[in-house]
């Protein structure tokens, strides 16, 4: 049979030959009608797509030349067109082949993956954004194969061609879970980078997403994968944009006023954070206990705000606009902290975080009151606090 098969093939012209390929592959994937692929069809299914699909191979054997930049446009437009046309009824298979077309250890096989997913965003191909957020999730968000899609997104629509960039602002209805584990990969990409090195408009896209569409943040959480898998896969633990996002908050919203920085933006993507743990506070979909952001990465941030501000007393005494700075970084950081106990989304040592914390309550009224009405157990979430 496999004989039979691949000789018939090799008669068809590229870019023909993918497409009765990936008609092939689609009979093997729902030969069973779940989608599940047994060893010696997936085998098959490797070779297929290594000769007839990415044309690596020729007989199997020798390794041929690259596609050209004619020939990849061809690849794209086939696979776009095969995505859209395997999606109603058939997600297990649709996303059995994807996982096949693209393994997250075929490294080579990354920069036309950017590629693709690049068009699906251009052209709304919702299937094809669909799988590539489940593969994302499978893998993990903060893996290799996540963070170079991510980084060649952000290349793509925002270093090379930053005025198309409007593209990607309804991606959280379009595409949800594909925009939520986009949104972790990108914050576990650029948590620990300045951002002077992040574009500014992806800052802003990050905030315009979190402002309009507070659930992005849980939807990983909140959505089941199992009908969407082959038979047999088993659903990855979901990994939520959380901790990144408080790892950026810290270093661009509450370390802006020390660095002289008050813009806005950074005041919205710090409303938009909170705002979404309060919202996920109240969402019944979220498995208990919610243990979603570990305490340690906030108890890490504590001894560098205390040096920064000890530095900035130090070289601006009776400065009252650096006092003022310093005040309105130590309320954003009373401001998170409060959020984050109060939504019960906090998990570890909490005993830790609030003896760091003393340094700092003993110069900042909110964060003194965060301080002794947690100790006093009278925690609530409605608390009222002024965002700043």
């Amino acid at each position: 049979m496999s004989v039979d098969l691949k000789h018939s093939l090799r008669k068809l012209e590229f870019p023909t030959c993918v497409r009765e390929a990936l008609n092939q592959l689609e009979g093997l994937c729902a030969s069973q009608s779940v989608g599940r692929v047994n060893i010696k069809q997936a085998d098959l299914a490797m070779e297929i797509i290594a000769e007839f699909v990415f044309c690596e191979t020729d007989r199997g054997r020798a390794k041929k030349q690259k596609l050209t930049c004619i020939q990849q446009l061809q690849l794209l437009e086939v696979l776009s067109d095969y995505f859209s046309y395997l999606s109603n009824g058939h997600e297990s298979a649709r996303n059995t082949v994807f996982m096949l077309l693209f393994p997250t250890t075929h490294l080579e096989r990354a920069g036309i993956l950017v590629k693709f997913v690049s068009m699906a965003i251009a052209i709304k191909n919702h299937q094809v954004l669909a799988s590539t957020g489940i593969v994302m999730q499978q893998v993990g968000c903060g893996s290799k194969f996540s963070a170079d899609l991510a980084e060649g997104l952000v290349e793509d629509y925002f270093i090379l061609l930053p005025k198309v960039q409007a593209m990607l602002d309804d991606l959280p209805v379009t595409a949800p879970l594909f925009t939520a584990n986009l949104l972790t990969a990108l914050t576990e990409l650029y948590g620990s980078i300045d951002k002077s090195a992040v574009p500014e408009n992806l800052v802003a896209l990050i905030t315009k997403w979190l402002t309009e569409h507070p659930s992005l943040c849980y939807t990983a959480i909140i959505t089941n994968l199992q009908p969407a898998l082959p038979l047999g896969g088993i659903p990855m633990p979901a990994l939520t944009p959380y901790v990144g996002l408080l790892n950026l908050c810290f270093r661009w919203c509450i370390c802006c006023p020390l660095n002289n920085n008050t813009s806005s933006l950074y005041s919205q993507l710090h409303l938009a954070l909170l705002q979404s743990l309060e919202e996920s506070f109240h969402s019944k979909l979220i498995p208990q206990p919610r243990n979603i952001i570990p305490v340690q990465i906030l108890s890490s941030f504590i001894p560098i705000l205390v040096n920064k501000v000890k530095q900035l007393s130090k070289q601006h005494p009776n400065d009252s606009e650096v006092e003022k700075n310093i005040q309105l970084s130590l309320d954003r950081l009373a401001q998170a902290i409060q959020v984050a106990l109060a939504t019960e989304s906090l998990f570890g040592n909490k005993e830790d975080l609030l003896n760091r914390l003393e340094v700092l309550a003993k110069r900042n009224r909110l964060l003194e009151i965060v301080l002794k009405t947690h100790q006093t157990k009278s925690f609530t979430i409605e608390t009222p606090f002024v965002y700043v």
